[in-house]
């Protein structure tokens, strides 16, 4: 929430406050943020659970930085994914600090989070994280969401 100025031809300012509670006002159209007693727990990432193919996968990570949907290597067989299944690529993806990663290939998955049920195309790779996978921008536009961990 902010304080927008509104100028008409005549050049008067009108204010129209939207400020809440949590900021002070100052002059010259300027105002000062205060942090919430809480705000280490609004820096948490966001994580959804669902299933990919009809099996439970907790712990998916959505990620706005991420320009493909990753999945690493080892969740893709646990979910009953073959090196046949695979559509094979030579593409690399970046990884922790500008590291390059080889992708093993494109798979094809029906990913189902609460009622909603889409065909995701997933990078897999031989990689480890905290995460199951990750969804990544492809996922969020596709879906048309705003992510936020802000709730």
């Amino acid at each position: 929430m902010c304080t927008f100025w509104v100028s008409p031809v005549d050049l008067v300012p009108y204010v129209i406050d939207l400020v809440p509670a949590s900021v002070e006002q100052l002059s010259g159209g300027q105002a000062i943020f205060q942090k919430l007693a809480d705000h280490v727990n609004h820096l948490k990432p966001l994580h959804v659970k669902g299933f990919i193919n009809g099996k439970l996968v907790n712990n998916m990570l959505v990620d706005n930085r991420a320009m493909v949907n990753l999945i690493p290597y080892s969740i893709y067989k646990k979910l009953g994914g073959s090196d046949k299944k695979l559509i094979k690529t030579k593409r690399t993806i970046n990884g922790v600090k500008g590291k390059l990663i080889l992708a093993k290939g494109f798979s094809l998955m029906k990913l189902t989070i609460r009622s909603k049920t889409l065909a995701i195309v997933f990078v897999v790779a031989k990689v480890q994280g905290s995460y199951s996978l990750i969804l990544g921008c492809e996922w969020i536009h596709g879906n048309q969401c705003v992510p936020s961990s802000l709730h």
